[in-house]
């Protein structure tokens, strides 16, 4: 009985979660239709345009760093993100697409640090395309590409050390050269031999259960049994980083 009732007391969280995040986002479009140019006609027309994405993740790049970010809404002129980084009007974003659809645009409002229910500094942006497009690929529910080729998540690269231990017991050092929610892609200072099934240990993360799904010399690639939370993922990154630059050595001081 107990354990019925904290399942369902689970759910429940879950729920309020999910709704409350629904809120904050139509909470922000709602600002920045307020604040974009146009008048009342304009913002109704935008609003009919727009495409729910279910939160679509999506790999930003703005200048020379990567980021995770979702994508809650788009149209042919533009999306609504929610991003993990300040951002200011201005900046010029290019997002790859789970499509494999590459987006760029210029930042055309941004909305106020709005905390999620960890406390993690979420913000939101819009941004403009330079001219329309087609953005069939990315609303399609279709698990393949326009080419054929099967969608993948979004990876960002990053570096950290890693342990491969297989079924049967075998264990393999590595350096992971980039990672998704679904999936990672390190190199082993050895071949790796026919198995394909182990447990992939990174410090931060929780241990990892996966396949290997291609070989090419010492590069493996691996897709998990479980997706990464995303949240939990950028959390790991920006530790990560800081770590990395914390041990990077301070430049002299001219004098």
């Amino acid at each position: 009985m107990r354990e019925a009732r904290t399942r369902g007391e689970g759910q429940k969280g879950r729920d309020m979660e999910s709704q409350s995040m629904l809120v904050r986002a139509e909470l922000v479009d709602d600002a920045a239709d307020r604040s974009a140019p146009g008048d009342t006609k304009d913002v109704e027309q935008r609003r009919a345009r727009r495409h729910a994405t279910s939160a679509q993740i999506g790999l930003m790049l703005v200048g020379e760093r990567e980021d995770f970010c979702r994508i809650r809404n788009i149209s042919p002129t533009g999306f609504m993100a929610q991003v993990y980084r300040t951002l200011s009007v201005g900046d010029e974003v290019r997002v790859e697409t789970k499509s494999g659809q590459g987006l760029h645009g210029i930042v055309v409002w941004t909305a106020d640090h709005v905390p999620d229910l960890a406390s993690r500094a979420v913000y939101h942006i819009g941004v403009q395309f330079a001219e329309p497009v087609d953005i069939t690929p990315i609303i399609s529910p279709q698990f393949t590409t326009h080419d054929g080729a099967f969608q993948r998540w979004p990876r960002l690269r990053i570096e950290s050390h890693l342990r491969l231990i297989l079924e049967s017991g075998r264990q393999y050092s590595g350096s992971l050269c980039d990672i998704s929610q679904g999936g990672a892609k390190f190199q082993t200072s050895h071949p790796l031999g026919g198995e394909t099934t182990g447990l992939l240990v990174i410090r931060g993360l929780p241990t990892l259960r996966g396949s290997v799904r291609w070989v090419s010399g010492t590069r493996i690639g691996v897709s998990f049994d479980r997706t990464i939370g995303l949240d939990m993922l950028v959390d790991w990154i920006e530790d990560r980083r800081a770590e990395a630059s914390a041990s990077r050595p301070t430049p002299p001081t001219p004098h």
